[in-house]
């Protein structure tokens, strides 16, 4: 949820907003465009309703008399000609979806999908081919082929479900496989950020990695401590003795930043002799 969506509660579970952490999104900015038109997660919707207006309309044919008895039948002959493009749509888009979350369709949720969404499609062109050829002859094999899409989409509709919220994080094989085909060009220099979503491979020209240093590579790396200790000779400079140093100083804490400078404050301070108090907020 973006932050600006929050006001004093947030809409989804009530919690007020002072109870939330940042977020840093590891995915990149265009595939993230891409994930969040949700366009497979729209068109999985269809194949459903198809075969609920087959099934439907079939089973209600047998309790109703005409003109009701026709409507139902022709919500039937409607959804039978739709479902098979339907899933079609479904299918494609899921493997675009699935390429686009985890890089590849070979995992093995996507691969159950996929055998599901393959049957269940096999089942609508049985069920158009019947259709086809004997209309509704034969009621109870209409009503057989439905149901098992039924089924199959309700199975999908389980799986998808559950990975609905599941994105890999950039590839670090995939980052230093690009590093080395840039390296063929003959670069004069290279700048790797963020370290941490590359195995570094052997490079052959100047290069400095910001984060952390790798691979014995040149880094540029955030020293937290430092910029504490120089805050508090500033505010020694300045004449002041009676200092609080407020933050989390736990180790474990989300806010690390100043887990990591509070320290570089109170070495300053307890090496001038200031008079500090200290404390968690």
């Amino acid at each position: 949820m973006e932050e600006g969506d929050v006001k004093d509660l947030c809409p989804a579970c009530g919690l007020p907003k002072t109870v939330f952490e940042p977020h840093k999104d590891k995915v990149s900015e265009q595939r993230r465009k891409l994930i969040d038109l949700h366009i497979h997660p729209i068109i999985v919707h269809f194949p459903p309703v198809s075969a609920i207006g087959v099934f439907g309309g079939l089973v209600m044919s047998f309790f109703v008399g005409d003109p009701w008895r026709s409507y139902f039948l022709g919500t039937a002959d409607i959804s039978i000609l739709l479902m098979p493009f339907t899933l079609l749509a479904a299918l494609a888009s899921g493997v675009v979806d699935g390429r686009l979350r985890f890089k590849k369709i070979t995992t093995p949720l996507l691969r159950k999908k996929m055998i599901a969404g393959i049957i269940c499609f096999v089942l609508s062109l049985v069920l158009t081919g019947v259709w086809v050829t004997s209309k509704f002859a034969n009621p109870a094999l209409l009503l057989l082929l439905a149901g098992g899409c039924l089924v199959c989409n309700t199975y999908l509709g389980r799986l998808g479900a559950t990975l609905m919220d599941a994105i890999l994080p950039p590839d670090p094989v995939a980052a230093a496989a690009r590093i080395v085909e840039l390296l063929r060009f003959g670069l004069a220099g290279l700048v790797v950020w963020p370290a941490e979503s590359v195995q570094l491979p052997a490079i052959n020209c100047p290069a400095v990695v910001i984060g952390r240093s790798g691979a014995g590579l040149p880094a540029v790396v955030e020293d937290v401590a430092e910029g504490g200790r120089q805050l508090a000779r500033r505010v020694l400079d300045k004449g002041h003795r009676s200092i609080a140093i407020v933050g989390d100083m736990a180790a474990h804490s989300a806010h690390l930043h100043a887990a990591a400078a509070c320290p570089g404050c109170a070495a300053v301070y307890g090496s001038a002799g200031a008079h500090r108090g200290g404390g968690k907020h």
